[in-house]
């Protein structure tokens, strides 16, 4: 799940509290401090999360790999420079990693995009 002020950087809104349902699957609840009550699909938002590092030139990469029974999914955030993409790290740091679902991976990658570009 990502944190609330990623979440925030990611919808433009000011979230204040994030929750899942478990009686709904596969939607994410969030409220603001203008609606007590918002809903998004974690599929739409793990595009926006996408469309967003693409915003801070970074592109997140993922998929959902069948090795088997022991399927897992991977995220690489990529970073452009001069409108090509060319690295697999920022500043010597490097995001690569596996979860149990791609949302996950994408969730994970869109964090990393955002602790690595608040500092700049």
């Amino acid at each position: 799940m990502l944190s609330k002020e990623v979440l925030s950087e990611v919808l433009g809104v000011k979230v204040t509290k994030i929750w899942l349902d478990e009686a709904i699957p596969n939607m994410l609840y969030y409220a603001t401090d203008k609606s007590p009550v918002h809903r998004i699909n974690i599929y739409e938002l793990a595009f926006k999360c996408k469309e967003w590092a693409i915003h801070k030139e970074f592109l997140i990469e993922s998929s959902l790999e069948s090795v088997l029974d022991n399927g897992f999914a991977y995220a690489i955030v990529r970073v452009f420079f001069d409108g090509d993409m060319v690295f697999n790290n920022y500043d010597g740091k490097e995001f690569v990693g596996q979860w149990h679902t791609e949302t996950e991976a994408i969730f994970k990658a869109t964090e990393w995009v955002y602790k690595n570009t608040r500092s700049k």
